[in-house]
């Protein structure tokens, strides 16, 4: 709900055309194959009754997407967290966005361990429109669910983690490491601190210091005569800059 683009996470179950009797045959049999999955068989016979009727009418189906709309909003809300990475510590955008114009800092990683789930967002055009062929295939929709912005969003190269809480009846994740909203990485995973050009990287340093002095710091530097940033370990932007 944090996100920062009201389009991101908002997946769109196509209503339109249902005055179309085959169109709504497909949502029938999409519905049908959820019922087999998800409903109790005591209810069953009850939900594909109600089911039957869109083959006369197009008003329960079209109501029946809407709220199949709604609720996965609720759903991926409420039910998941995403963990927001990029390969581009140099960018000039992300550093103005996400790091405090410059004054905040950047945590590299290292990939090999921990982020092999990580999905490679797709940026596109046209908001993804899910018809009822796809919509109840679990694996196809974690791209339109979750990996999919405009295309205006494409300098961030994203890839994301998305993690499902499970509830183990305390109220607590029981698939996740997490403590409060951060996510509990293993050892050595974190490689460096990156700070902003902008940043005060003496007190990043007292920081990494006092809390995980195996850590690197390293600096996002300026070149004066182009657009672009370096990232240097921070004795050498010492050495350069005199501080």
């Amino acid at each position: 709900e944090d996100l920062n683009d009201p389009w991101d996470c908002r997946p769109y179950f196509d209503d339109r055309d249902l005055a179309d009797s085959l169109r709504r045959e497909a949502w029938a049999k999409s519905f049908n194959s959820y019922i087999d999955l998800q409903v109790p068989a005591d209810k069953q016979a009850e939900a594909r009754a109600a089911i039957a009727s869109w083959r006369r009418n197009d008003k329960p189906v079209e109501l029946m997407v809407k709220k199949l709309t709604l609720a996965t909003w609720t759903w991926i809300v409420e039910s998941h967290m995403i963990y927001c990475l990029t390969p581009h510590p140099d960018s000039l955008l992300m550093w103005a966005h996400y790091g405090d114009k410059h004054k905040g800092m950047c945590l590299e990683f290292d990939a090999k361990f921990h982020f092999g789930r990580a999905y490679q967002v797709n940026y596109a055009d046209k908001l993804p429109v899910i018809g009822p062929d796809g919509a109840m295939d679990g694996k196809a929709l974690i791209g339109p669910f979750f990996c999919t912005k405009s295309s205006e969003w494409h300098y961030e190269d994203e890839y994301r983690l998305v993690l499902t809480m499970i509830d183990d009846g305390g109220g607590k994740p029981a698939s996740l490491s997490l403590q409060g909203n951060y996510l509990i990485l293993p050892p050595k995973v974190l490689t460096a601190i990156i700070a902003g050009y902008e940043a005060d990287v003496g007190a990043i340093r007292a920081m990494v210091q006092e809390h995980a002095p195996g850590i690197a710091v390293k600096r996002a530097v300026r070149r004066l005569n182009e657009y672009h940033l370096d990232i240097v370990d921070d004795s050498a932007a010492r050495y350069t800059n005199g501080d």
